[in-house]
């Protein structure tokens, strides 16, 4: 979307800049973590990327089209296997040409590094004072249709019509949490997933050392 959502562009950044702070830490324990793990933990229970993985990570434009869709589709289909899953996103046309294990490896990246950031940002939102929920709703509230289009400014690096959503319905406030932690990882994800999925694999190899 082309609108200006300095609290949504506030909440990304924080999520960035704490995911590359939080997993350069094993000993920190909290937010996004399960209770009594520490991330040292819970990085050693990763697997570790493949030879050739990181420096798939660093082409440039193709990586940046290709993290956005893994994603994608993994929340296409949260209910199907992982097995199901990883057959599918290996066959998508935007993991054309590169090997089996390196598109595999992305995958689970893309995965782990999404399994964190949901827990991340659940927590951090749900312990946001008032005003700043009511900043980040508000912006989302005032998103016209036609700026929700794929193809509409600035879409491409945000939350849009083609992208899956969450939505429990559980409970409304649980519905507009989602909405929130959707919109932000979609974010992370087209805007930044490169260098989260690099930093996410590095911190993996370094705690299995």
């Amino acid at each position: 979307m082309a609108r200006v959502t300095p609290a949504l562009d506030r909440l990304t950044e924080t999520a960035r800049a704490d995911f590359l702070r939080n997993i350069t830490d094993p000993d920190m324990t909290g937010t996004g973590l399960p209770q009594a793990m520490t991330m040292g933990d819970m990085l050693a229970a990763r697997t570790t990327a493949a030879a050739g993985t990181s420096g798939y990570l660093q082409l440039g434009s193709h990586v940046t089209k290709a993290i956005p869709r893994l994603y994608n589709i993994r929340r296409e289909r949260q209910y199907e296997t992982d097995e199901k899953t990883l057959e599918r996103a290996v066959a998508d046309p935007v993991l054309h040409g590169v090997g089996q294990e390196i598109a595999a490896n992305v995958t689970t990246l893309v995965w782990d590094v999404d399994g964190y950031l949901i827990g991340w940002l659940s927590e951090t939102v749900t312990q946001l004072p008032g005003p700043q929920v009511s900043a980040l709703l508000l912006e989302l509230w005032q998103i016209r249709e036609e700026e929700f289009a794929p193809d509409a400014p600035g879409s491409d690096l945000d939350l849009n019509a083609d992208d899956p959503m969450t939505a429990t319905f559980d409970h409304p406030q649980h519905y507009l949490l989602d909405l929130i932690v959707d919109t932000v990882l979609a974010r992370l994800m087209k805007r930044h997933g490169p260098e989260l999925l690099l930093a996410w694999a590095d911190a993996v190899d370094k705690a299995h050392r």
